[in-house]
């Protein structure tokens, strides 16, 4: 599926701003780095039959 066509599904969470991309700094013991993403708040809509929801990352943190 196209991203466009994706996002006109609305099964995304939007920043505040209400920008689609989310940024998180990823911290481990030697190195960080940032990822960008969009974020789905209920995995089974867009993947039926998943099971169980997603845990957290512990190594995540927002980033501006």
């Amino acid at each position: 599926m196209k991203r466009k066509r994706f996002m006109k599904l609305r099964v995304h969470q939007k920043r505040p701003d209400g920008t689609n991309v989310h940024r998180y700094l990823v911290k481990g013991a030697r190195r960080q780095s940032v990822v960008k993403g969009i974020v789905l708040p209920d995995v089974a809509m867009v993947f039926p039959g998943s099971g169980k929801a997603a845990s957290v990352n512990p190594h995540l943190e927002t980033s501006g």
